[in-house]
């Protein structure tokens, strides 16, 4: 029993939000949040420090699948280097795209030219009778830099509030200002604002500071189901720290609204972690891709352990003892040596570096809808890797999901090794993702879907139907139904995932 936040007598009531005010009837609970707590009903506190900057503490317990917060973008648009999309509704277009009227950007049609996202930059870019050079789709357009950054100082006049948020993020300009990524900014987007546009009150710092911040800060917007590819500014969410192995997931629905939720209880006083990094990659690869993408080196748990909680998944296999796997001396200098657990035979990290890398463009080149060429990749590259590398991993997701659901290995087709083979594959790869991503993530949870589903087939073919048999297959199906409800919260594409499910239980005959 608690006080009533509004009249102070005893109250079981508590916000479902928050879970720390509570109310005696529902009519307080809305006084309430009319009177202030609408602002303050968080799961989280902001705090800071000399090291992380800004990060996100738990303020109570939070379960696994708890939506943690959901908000808007504060500004949305294409990536500085882009296929060619429309402006109003950000969709990828083809070739029989419309040009605005007015500006002559790409767009889907004549509803997007008074998007709200469009209407401001195609006023002052027409009034200046700029006309878009983009002229074929099928290459990325360096034109589209200009948009983001344009709509951040439309911003500054016309969302004063919003902009002053947006300024408060770290741009790592100190950094980015001597890449050539910023020699071409300020060969084209500065003189582009400063002398066509030519917006008032405005420096070049100032403009590069702004593209800094979007850099450091966006999220990628990926609507497969829409063809949409953006970036955008989710003020909130740039407040969670980085770490290799997070605690939370975040997706963007429909609507351009961004969900985190926790995919692990997270404790209260607890960070909030969420990944810029997948976690299929070598610890090289991750720490190189977050010092390109955020300006910092990561030395998260997993970057800081050669082993990576025994998993070895950036290990490479001994070429002296054959027993054993090399891990790097100093997993936070690139160029360490590396030395086998075992023999203690030594290698340069050089060599190291040139071995992943060749490794890397294979796996990039791979044809992951074809299971003979995944099982030939695995062959190919088994006495260099471990079962446990994250090269082997991604090989082995891509199979435990092909058996079973593409041409020619329908689960109707799958003989008995074959079944076998999509069983082993699901147990291999669930004890590692377990450790690398483990609860509410896709990866894990797909692949536990697909394992139950190939217990149930072998069920069906190596046992009689009976009363027994249809207990085992109930089980396994109650398990299916359980991880395809995480599934849900876990995704945003909720009809692909729908659609799945409905067609496993018909080809399966579940």
């Amino acid at each position: 029993m608690e006080n009533c936040a509004v009249c102070g007598i005893e109250s079981k009531q508590k916000c479902s939000g928050c879970n720390l005010v509570f109310y005696c009837s529902r009519d307080h609970q809305v006084a309430d949040w009319k009177n202030g707590h609408k602002t303050n009903c968080k799961c989280y506190d902001i705090s800071s420090n000399n090291i992380l900057g800004r990060y996100m503490v738990a303020k109570r317990d939070i379960k696994p699948g708890e939506i943690i917060l959901r908000e808007k973008p504060i500004v949305i648009g294409p990536k500085t280097i882009s296929n060619v999309m429309c402006l109003g509704c950000h969709q990828l277009l083809n070739v029989n795209y419309y040009k605005c009227s007015k500006c002559t950007w790409p767009l889907c049609g004549k509803s997007c030219e008074t998007s709200e996202y469009h209407v401001d930059e195609c006023k002052l870019m027409s009034s200046k009778n700029f006309k878009s050079s983009i002229k074929e789709v099928g290459k990325l357009e360096s034109s589209y830099c200009v948009i983001v950054p344009l709509r951040v100082i439309f911003m500054r006049k016309n969302q004063p509030k919003m902009y002053q948020q947006f300024s408060k993020l770290v741009s790592h300009i100190d950094r980015r200002i001597s890449t050539k990524l910023y020699d071409v900014l300020r060969a084209n987007l500065v003189p582009f604002i400063l002398n066509f546009l030519q917006i008032p009150d405005l420096t070049e710092n100032e403009i590069l500071e702004i593209a800094g911040i979007l850099d450091t800060n966006c999220f990628e917007v990926l609507l497969t189901s829409k063809k949409v590819k953006a970036r955008g500014i989710y003020y909130e969410t740039a407040m969670m720290a980085h770490e290799c192995i997070p605690n939370t997931k975040h997706f963007v629905d429909e609507n351009y609204e961004m969900k985190v939720f926790a995919t692990q209880m997270i404790k209260k006083g607890e960070m909030i972690l969420t990944s810029y990094s997948h976690p299929l990659k070598t610890t090289l690869e991750r720490r190189l891709a977050i010092n390109l993408a955020k300006c910092f080196d990561c030395v998260c748990p997993r970057c800081i352990d050669a082993t990576e909680k025994n998993t070895f998944s950036s290990s490479i296999k001994c070429s002296t003892c054959k027993d054993g796997v090399l891990t790097s001396c100093d997993p936070l200098t690139n160029l360490s040596e590396w030395q086998c657990i075992k023999c203690e035979h030594k290698v340069s990290g050089a060599k190291i570096i040139q071995l992943t890398s060749e490794i890397r463009k294979s796996l990039d080149h791979l044809n992951k809808r074809s299971v003979v060429e995944c099982e030939n990749f695995i062959k190919s590259y088994k006495k260099f890797l471990p079962d446990s590398s994250v090269f082997m991993m991604d090989v082995k997701y891509a199979l435990c999901m092909l058996y079973g659901n593409v041409d020619g290995y329908f689960f109707r087709d799958l003989s008995p090794d074959q079944i076998q083979r999509k069983l082993d594959l699901c147990n291999q790869l669930l004890s590692e993702l377990s450790i690398l991503e483990p609860g509410i993530s896709n990866s894990f949870l797909n692949t536990k879907f697909e394992l139950n589903v190939a217990e149930i087939l072998k069920i069906k073919s190596q046992f009689k139907p009976n009363n027994e048999t249809s207990k085992l297959i109930e089980i396994h199906m109650e398990r299916i139904t359980e991880t395809y409800n995480l599934l849900r919260v876990a995704s945003d594409g909720k009809a692909l995932i729908d659609n799945r499910y409905k067609k496993i239980k018909e080809e399966s005959s579940l």
